[in-house]
């Protein structure tokens, strides 16, 4: 713990380093691209921080040149030294199992102290970074540039292989404190690592990696690529009693984000499991009903289109039931409504369904193919009849989208009004959420078709408009007969 500590430590202090060279760069003519960069800087501290708290577990296939275009050379770029990149990616499927920001951090390090080891020189700094093919399945990547190199006793090795330089400034003094040699050693071994340099000629680095003969589809890395850029680079804000309403609201819209990626990650095991089954372990998990170990358990025998898939679905419910807890104790979430429903909106593709107690203000909301809505009548007080069914798909600020609300079930001529009073108080709800009032409205027709008379699934207005209706309007406007035949028997699947 205490060497991870200061590695993070290490390389937090890089890029703060590099993040202030920015700031004393910011003028009237570069601040676009300045700011880019210091929101690119920002992002990498905060998910190296994050990743020191919630440590990546499980290796994973990091591409190489793909890490190298998006971290190494940005990094470079904007140190604001000026440097002379030379790159050549030749390797062949330059995939290779290991942990991105664990790579990536360390191929910060060694730049920085490349750009460092280059700064005292008169000549033109150079920097050459190759990504070729070695023997076997080996992937090579080699770090050179022309600094003020080390002299040769400093690469004699101990009897572990490790050089006498590691561990030990080469650098100018207050340059650095040799940790990041350390880390170098650390995350790839002796066995992995090639050193050569000369005084005053500058240094080469290889790294040996070995390529990934896993060989996932397309589908698969992109999902692994985004549980760990949600899990491993952890994107939470850090919030507290003080943190701004923003801060919040973007914590609130990063966690349904985990949500809906579990949504999809659920999909992976449809081939051979009822995933509205799966569901109900995680939902169950989520209001306490089983425990960590509970979960685990019964997640690890499920079956899916891989083995990856049951630890990073597992992994995601603890994540997301944890951080909404931690927000739970620090904020009040109902002041929050707006965004707690709005959020599920970022899945554009999926239609969201969800269950409201319009007396409560409280819904729970899922993909439609995960759940029914009666799922959650239990944990809504458990009668169906005091609580409204619906839908929606997409960007809730879009007011054409309507949002789709709706009963199970209308009973008597005594009931309909019963049933449009719940409807009109759930629009009312869902206006005090701050959806807009001008949203449009629509009905589903009701579950059980009891009575002659039923909600018309045909009309729609505005969520204001049904808002402020007398219950006469409602009546008049928002009802009509229904078809004889349908009478006490299931009219539309929930």
């Amino acid at each position: 713990a205490a060497d991870e500590i200061g590695r993070t430590r290490h390389d937090a202090r890089k890029v703060l380093s590099s993040l202030n060279a920015m700031v004393n760069a910011l003028a009237p003519e570069n601040a676009g691209r300045i700011i880019e960069d210091i929101n690119r800087e920002t992002t990498t501290l905060v998910n190296m921080l994050n990743t020191y708290r919630d440590s990546m577990a499980m290796a994973h296939e990091v591409n190489l040149q793909e890490l190298i275009l998006e971290r190494l050379v940005p990094y470079i770029e904007a140190c604001g030294e000026k440097i002379n990149l030379s790159i050549i990616l030749s390797a062949y499927k330059p995939i290779v199992l290991g942990h991105w920001l664990n790579i990536g951090r360390t191929l910060v390090n060694l730049a920085s102290n490349a750009i460092d080891a280059m700064a005292h020189k008169d000549e033109p700094s150079q920097i050459s970074i190759s990504l070729i093919d070695g023997e076997g399945d080996q992937v090579l990547l080699e770090l050179a540039d022309n600094g003020i190199g080390m002299k040769e006793e400093l690469l004699i090795q101990d009897e572990n292989g490790i050089p006498a330089f590691v561990g030990k400034t080469t650098k100018a003094v207050g340059k650095g404190e040799g940790f990041g040699t350390v880390q170098v050693w650390s995350m790839f071994g002796s066995e992995r690592l090639n050193v050569e340099s000369k005084a005053g000629e500058g240094t080469v680095w290889t790294i040996r990696f070995q390529r990934s003969a896993i060989g996932l589809t397309k589908r698969f890395t992109s999902l692994q690529r985004r549980f760990h850029e949600l899990q491993g680079l952890a994107e939470d804000i850090d919030i507290t009693e003080h943190s701004t309403r923003p801060d919040i609201l973007a914590a609130i819209w990063r966690l349904r984000k985990k949500e809906i990626f579990l949504f999809e990650l659920l999909e992976r095991f449809s081939r051979y499991h009822n995933i509205r089954d799966l569901y109900r372990v995680i939902f169950s998990y989520w209001q306490k009903s089983i425990s960590d170990e509970e979960l685990e358990s019964q997640v690890s025998e499920w079956k899916g289109e891989h083995s990856a898939l049951n630890p990073w679905l597992a992994t995601t419910a603890r994540r997301i039931m944890h951080r909404h807890e931690e927000l739970s104790l620090l904020v009040n979430l109902r002041e929050y409504q707006d965004a707690m429903f709005k959020s599920y909106g970022q899945s554009l593709d999926k239609v969201i369904i969800f269950s409201l107690n319009p007396y409560s203000g409280e819904f729970y909301a899922t993909d439609r193919k995960l759940a029914e809505h009666l799922d959650f009548v239990p944990y809504l007080g458990g009668n169906r009849e005091k609580v409204v069914r619906g839908e929606y798909v997409g960007d809730m600020n879009i007011d054409s989208n309507p949002i789709y609300l709706g009963v199970w079930s209308v009973d008597s001529d005594e009931d309909l009004p019963v049933k449009l009073k719940l409807l009109q108080d759930g629009v009312k709800t869902i206006i005090e959420y701050g959806i807009h009032s001008s949203k449009r409205l629509a009905f589903y027709q009701s579950t059980f078709a009891r009575h002659s008379r039923d909600i018309d699934p045909d009309k729609s207005s505005t969520l204001r408009e049904f808002a402020d209706f007398s219950m006469d309007d409602l009546l008049k406007n928002f009802v009509r007969d229904s078809d004889d035949e349908m009478h006490g028997f299931l009219a539309a699947l929930d």
